[in-house]
């Protein structure tokens, strides 16, 4: 029996996947952006990527203080 789920064997593969795609992605550039043809479109979709970045942001905060 584990006693945390960061000694499952699976959950380390998987954040370990993760980790690695991130090293592999960081240099990318978005391309769903690039797919909006309008300047307002365009302008849409920055404002709400920047509301998901705070939302991951503030998800990342609280669940480094809750454990």
């Amino acid at each position: 029996m584990y006693s945390s789920f960061t000694e499952m064997p699976l959950w380390q593969k998987a954040h370990k996947l993760s980790i690695d795609i991130v090293h592999l992605t960081t240099e990318m550039p978005c391309p769903e952006g690039f797919g909006r043809r309008s300047k307002k479109d365009k302008a849409n979709f920055y404002v709400i990527s920047r509301r998901s970045a705070y939302e991951t942001q503030n998800h990342l905060l609280y669940g480094n203080q809750v454990g």
